[in-house]
């Protein structure tokens, strides 16, 4: 019996996979970067120190096309198979990292709603041409090993890849990182990185703020979400303040800026507390907080260009017992939710 192409393909794919260690809370990350960022070196070390499993595209690439140049369909097919065995393997208890370019905001989007993982990061690899491209000519030409395929490209190629490159967005959870000497101690800071949900109507208590987010209802109980334009994935209105803006003058013009309403009856739900340690982010410092408000929604306006990004945000409403399954955030998520809840019940009575 003839083996399907699909099942051919998959089996062909496997033989890249990387295995690392199982764990009890799975993890995704997905290394964004030119070539020559650094991101198969990166990769090898979340496997070897941290056991992560490691899923590169270019690896699979190569299985099942047997080159490196391919057609937009080939390279399409292959990261189709990656999600696929990213979603498996997160669901077997493996951590996964996904070793491509990424630099599209659709495909990375993809990869986010196809595997589902709750504790997803973005690693974006930053580095500058001279680097990239003298690391990319040094590294050589290797296509024996089937898990760990080198490639080179000119600079002409390169500069293709650049013309892709779209910046990580708030809503992603980020870290922009400088590819240079001090790389794999950057790489740690983010995995020792705490995450502490604080219950608190004390806001001002909690600084700096890096965030602030609106859990806004409507008279449906329904809540307010927004995306980009040409992006797929949704996430509460909000953003980060202004310099001298207090946290509910930010949830307000964010509100008016991203999706044209005014709100009212707002109160806070709480505050994220993040420590990370030597943060590759270095505006936010080592220890910041992520604010979220509960409000109403007082008028919903005629909708206008983001004055800052000059983009359309499309609005949607959800039942908010549905909220989490658009924002993805875990325990967190219903906690939020659950206190939403909760004061939205003291103003209807």
């Amino acid at each position: 019996m003839k083996m399907n192409s699909k099942i051919l393909d998959l089996l062909k794919a496997e033989k890249t996979i990387k295995k690392g260690t199982k764990s009890k809370s799975p993890k995704l990350i997905v290394l964004m970067g030119l070539p020559g960022s650094g991101k198969s070196y990166v990769s090898n070390y979340l496997h070897q120190k941290y056991g992560f499993t490691v899923l590169s595209g270019e690896n699979i690439t190569f299985a099942l096309f047997n080159k490196v140049d391919c057609t937009g369909a080939e390279y399409s097919l292959s990261y189709d198979i990656l999600r696929q065995l990213a979603t498996a393997l997160i669901s077997q208890g493996y951590s996964v990292v996904i070793d491509g370019t990424n630099l599209k905001y659709i495909f990375r989007q993809q990869i986010y709603d196809d595997v589902n993982c709750p504790d997803t990061t973005l690693l974006y690899l930053k580095v500058d041409d001279k680097t990239a491209l003298n690391r990319i000519t040094k590294r050589g030409v290797d296509f024996n090993d089937s898990k760990n395929i080198k490639s080179q490209i000119t600079s002409e190629t390169f500069d293709k890849f650049k013309n892709q490159l779209e910046e990580p967005l708030i809503s992603e959870k980020a870290f922009t990182i400088i590819s240079d000497d001090n790389l794999l101690s950057k790489i740690d800071s983010v995995f020792s990185a705490v995450y502490t949900w604080i219950p608190t109507k004390d806001i001002n208590k909690y600084q700096p703020i890096t965030q602030v987010y609106g859990v806004c209802l409507n008279d449906n109980n329904e809540v307010l979400i927004c995306r980009e334009e040409k992006h797929l994935k949704w996430g509460l209105p909000g953003g980060t303040p202004e310099k001298g803006e207090t946290p509910i003058q930010t949830l307000k013009r964010e509100l008016m800026e991203e999706v044209d309403v005014t709100v009212d009856n707002i109160e806070p739900i709480g505050t994220q507390r993040v420590n990370l340690p030597n943060n590759p982010n270095k505006y936010q410092g080592d220890l910041f907080y992520q604010v979220r408000y509960f409000c109403r929604i007082k008028e919903l306006l005629p909708q206008t260009l983001d004055p800052d990004t000059k983009l359309l945000y499309n609005r949607k409403f959800v039942p908010i017992l549905e909220l989490n399954n658009y924002l993805k955030w875990s325990k967190i998520g219903d906690i939020i939710i659950t206190k939403a809840i909760e004061i939205d019940k003291k103003y209807d009575m």
